[in-house]
């Protein structure tokens, strides 16, 4: 099963967001994809509000009524239930979830970091896996 890791940046977090950099690994130990990540910040694992919390899970593709057949879904999360991930380019597109994209940027010029080229990055990484095992750490 293929691995990937969600590295949470500390330098580029605050109170209104939680940056990271998601990276997917092949069976072989190479890196096949890798993107930036948008989350919620960290509210105590509150629904809706916060990013889950840190740790491994396992993702496998699901029917959303929303996003459509082969969401990406991250299972098993303690408290919580139908975290995604899903595309959106800002925190407001985001209830819990997380988003991907090919790079940060402030798109409406609001001082909140958003990502861009979130649908096709979301597409990239639905291609590649249909499922595997989810770590994510602070650094």
């Amino acid at each position: 099963m293929k691995k990937a890791v969600l590295i949470r940046q500390r330098s580029l977090s605050n109170d209104k967001q939680t940056c990271g950099r998601f990276i997917l690994v092949d069976e072989k130990g190479d890196v096949a994809f890798h993107c930036a990540s948008l989350e919620l910040p960290w509210l105590n694992n509150q629904r809706n509000v916060s990013c889950i919390p840190s740790g491994t899970y396992e993702v496998t593709k699901v029917h959303s009524p929303k996003f459509g057949d082969g969401t990406l879904s991250v299972n098993s999360v303690q408290g919580r239930s139908h975290i995604l991930i899903h595309p959106g380019n800002y925190t407001s597109d985001i209830e819990g979830c997380i988003l991907l994209g090919e790079r940060f940027a402030d798109l409406n010029k609001d001082n909140i970091t958003d990502v861009i080229n979130s649908k096709v990055t979301v597409e990239s990484l639905k291609s590649l896996a249909d499922e595997f095992t989810l770590t994510i750490i602070w650094i």
